[in-house]
């Protein structure tokens, strides 16, 4: 027995060690304020007043969603708010979640406290407030497998209105005024259908049987007489509505959607919108034809009202409209709602891809600002910069955007398949791997694209790595090569033990390769893959600078120096995009959203490497400009690799190579001598690693 307890005591103290090392990790990393969580439950407006359900909490805000602010709920799965005036004219906030039940804030979300006395326990599915007819207010709940409980002391105490429902799970609740002065409750279920109550919920009866009900909305036309009212409901089975406080209901549309049945639906002027897990959906006929209102947004789960917007809730965020949903942007500015995918560099700039959309943050900063007007797909897969600019690939294609004006344009002309999974640039190339294994290669700025497929299977891109003359792309299916620019392509997977290819990078004078099992490493000769001794995680990313390797998996970030054999385990699960930046490394998560440790917290005696080397490629103004006959050319590059600068006149003929050799990473200046050409306007181009920059110069004799 002693030896038992022994184990016992042994291997909790294991597992504290384990969990206490993880949250001290975790809590050594510093978070970029924007982006992450998880999606959006439900929507509540309340005059001016947006609230947010998210499964990270509650948020508000005041200015129909260009900012957001969370209101003390943080990592708590909300489902539903409720905001009325208390008995004493302060205004409470009730929201439930599906572990806490109902929790009640009199001090707008600075304190809360749990009402759920009289409950039968904390499973509460919706909740909503209703005028009791004599001044005050009702509230009303939806319990799993008790009806509906009321409480008439602003959440106090509880007690069961559920004659007729005493068995059976309420997911949904509305009430409408009815023509005595008085409401109708209904309640919806999970298969029973639809009850009504006119005695503030004391008895119940059945108006629709089996359906199991998702929601309801409630139209209120006040330009007709004692103001025509509609309810709404949406069931697994289709939309109907009633339009005699549920005495008769109307089948509106089922899966009409390519088999998908609407998830909310509004109202808006005289437009009806449901919401899909493909998208929105409008009809300008009261039901009887139906057209798709966006390409950029999906699983929608809930819509709402505001002003003259109209807001749509989605796992990926909020998506508003202006325009009766004719264009979509991300509203998610401090809203926790999307999950890292890539990073991109420019100049003093940070971009984040995310599943949310792009957001923008400067070196050094730690408050990002989102990126998406005109970004008509907002599920970003991948990042790259090509001279001054940015294009994000996305479920929808291919979008450009210049870094002064930051506005995105479509670029997809020859794409036959949007699904972009991954993108990088070399030079005036820019490549595309897509979800159903191809790659396109644009020459003209993402203007048109070319299919260069030959050689490759139908497998998924994950990410596509190029040096030089040497392409790489890594699929679902292994890694394929190509020396000619793309036009054919070889597998090269020799060594390895598992096809499903994540990253590619080079580490020193090797590749290396992250797969779903672990790292391997092959010379750039011979291509014959071995384990590298990092295994048994599922690895993201790669990035490397130096002699430093970090590798983003999901057991988080590991990084080593100099060799294969000594990992450094830094925290956070998920890491689907690793950066390095000056002296910090940046983390792209699922959970946390960004973060970034400095380097020399994680490597005992690392020096600040922003102050020894650049922090991202740089090709500056020549000086003198205009400039006879001879000026400079200084560049800056964070990475040691090959470095070409080229010369070339306004026809885009080459002039001369002004650089073509091997440069450590650093800061260089070159002289350029002109003595031997005519007057006017010339073009100089650097080249490294995958960064290319042009600028213009002019010789005046």
């Amino acid at each position: 027995m002693k030896t038992f307890k022994f184990k016992v005591v042994q291997s909790l103290l294991i597992v504290f060690i384990m969990i206490f090392t993880r949250l001290t990790l975790n809590a050594q990393w510093k978070t970029i304020e924007g982006p992450h969580g998880d999606g959006v439950n439900s929507i509540v407006t309340y005059g001016s007043e947006l609230y947010v359900c998210t499964n990270d909490g509650l948020y508000l805000s005041t200015n129909n969603g260009d900012n957001w602010a969370g209101i003390g709920t943080k990592g708590c799965n909300v489902n539903s708010v409720v905001k009325i005036l208390n008995a004493n004219e302060d205004t409470s906030i009730y929201v439930i979640s599906a572990s806490k039940g109902v929790q009640i804030s009199t001090d707008r979300g600075k304190n809360w406290i749990e009402g759920n006395n009289g409950l039968p326990y904390p499973v509460v599915y919706t909740l909503i407030a209703s005028s009791n007819g004599l001044g005050g207010t009702n509230l009303f709940a939806g319990i799993h497998k008790k009806g509906v409980f009321c409480s008439t002391d602003y959440g106090a105490n509880w007690k069961a209105v559920n004659k007729g429902l005493e068995t059976i799970s309420v997911l949904v609740l509305t009430s409408i005024p009815n023509d005595n002065g008085g409401i109708t409750l209904f309640a919806g279920t999970d298969n029973a259908g639809i009850f009504r109550s006119t005695n503030n919920g004391e008895s119940w009866v059945s108006v629709a049987t089996g359906w199991p009900v998702m929601s309801f909305y409630v139209n209120i036309d006040t330009s007709k007489v004692n103001g025509a009212k509609t309810l709404y409901a949406v069931t697994n089975y289709g939309l109907y509505r009633s339009k005699d406080m549920g005495d008769d209901w109307e089948f509106v549309v089922g899966d009409y959607f390519n088999g998908n049945v609407p998830t909310s639906v509004v109202v808006k002027d005289t437009n009806l919108f449901v919401g899909i897990n493909a998208g929105v959906y409008c009809s300008t006929d009261n039901g009887i034809s139906w057209f798709s209102t966006s390409y950029n947004i999906y699983n929608v789960v809930n819509l709402a009202v505001s002003d003259s917007f109209l807001f749509a809730g989605t796992n990926k965020g909020v998506f508003r409209s202006t325009d009766n949903c004719k264009d979509w942007i991300g509203a998610n500015n401090g809203l926790s709602c999307s999950n890292v995918t890539s990073f991109a560099v420019s100049g003093d700039n940070v971009f984040i891809g995310t599943t949310g959309g792009v957001y923008s943050f400067s070196k050094g900063d730690t408050t990002c600002m989102p990126v998406n007007t005109g970004l008509r797909n907002c599920s970003v897969s991948s990042l790259a910069v090509l001279d001054t600019t940015l294009f994000a690939g996305t479920e929808g294609g291919v979008f450009a955007c210049s870094s002064n004006s930051l506005n995105w344009l479509e670029v997809n002309t020859g794409l036959t398949d949007i699904s972009v999974k991954s993108l990088v640039a070399n030079g005036m190339n820019l490549f595309a791997g897509t979800s159903n294994g191809s790659v396109f290669l644009s020459t003209d700025e993402g203007r048109t694209w070319n299919d260069k497929k030959i050689g490759l299977t139908n497998n998924s891109v994950n990410s596509i790595f190029v040096n030089d003359s040497i392409l790489l792309a890594s699929t679902s299916g292994g890694i394929y090569l190509s020396t000619n620019n793309g036009n054919s392509w070889s597998g090269e997977n020799d060594g390895l033990i598992t096809m499903d290819v994540r990253a590619i990078n080079f580490y020193g004078t090797n590749l290396l390769a992250g797969t779903s099992t672990g790292l391997f490493i092959s010379s750039t000769t011979e291509y014959n893959w071995q384990p590298n001794g990092f295994s048994g995680s599922l690895i993201f990313a790669i990035e490397t600078c130096d002699s430093i390797l970090a590798i983003g998996t999901n057991g988080g970030v590991y990084l080593t120096m100099g060799d294969y054999k000594n990992w450094k385990s830094c925290g956070l699960d998920n890491v689907f995009a690793v950066k390095i930046i000056g002296n910090y490394l940046y983390a792209g998560t699922y959970d946390y959203g960004v973060c970034f440790r400095p380097i020399s917290d994680l490597f005992v005696g690392v020096k600040d490497i922003s102050k020894q080397y650049p922090a991202g490629f740089v090709l500056k103004q020549n000086y003198p400009n205009p400039f006879n006959p001879s000026t400079k050319i200084s560049f800056e590059i964070p990475y040691s690799g090959n470095v070409t600068i080229k010369i070339f006149d306004l026809l885009g003929r080459e002039i001369k190579v002004l650089l073509d050799e091997y440069k450590q990473r650093g800061t260089y200046t070159i002289d350029f001598d002109a003595s031997e050409i005519s007057s006017g306007v010339y073009f100089y181009r650097l080249k490294s690693n995958n960064f290319s920059s042009t600028k213009k110069m002019i010789l005046l004799r």
